[in-house]
């Protein structure tokens, strides 16, 4: 169990990208099914941060006091994601294809942080009953 929220997390980001790289393939292609693809990515990526700031973000007080500067960076970049998914919604509604590449800058910025800092740091300092009590809050919220 040593880097259970690591893994779980990693996993779920590369579920996501692949919902995005699938996008990205037929942007320009397929108007209709690349909006099919776009709106499941959107309703994935606001589901994966409402299970982070749910689940993982809420920690007990003394990794939350060591990690709020983190935490606040990360979900001031979920902000940004979300805006920047919304721009991209508003173009294919008026039927235009749009530049993914900075959705895909600041999504990779954003994972790889929390792949090799934060969610390592996690599984390090949290005990095994901790890291499970996450790690079921996340299988609930999965769930919804």
């Amino acid at each position: 169990m040593d880097n259970l929220i690591s893994e779980i997390m990693h996993n779920e980001h590369n579920r996501i990208n692949s919902i995005l790289d699938e996008f990205e393939k037929i942007n320009r292609i397929n108007m209709s099914d690349s909006k099919i693809i776009f709106y499941k990515f959107e309703s994935e990526i606001k589901k994966h941060f409402s299970i982070e700031e749910n689940s993982i973000f809420v920690l007990n007080q003394s990794i939350m006091d060591e990690n709020i500067s983190n935490i606040f960076d990360l979900m001031a970049q979920h902000g940004a994601i979300i805006n920047l998914t919304s721009t991209i919604k508003i173009a294919f509604e008026n039927n235009l294809v749009s530049d993914i590449s900075q959705l895909k800058e600041i999504l990779f910025m954003h994972s790889n942080f929390e792949e090799s800092a934060f969610y390592p740091k996690l599984d390090k300092k949290l005990n095994n009953d901790e890291k499970q009590a996450i790690v079921n809050k996340i299988k609930s919220a999965e769930l919804r």
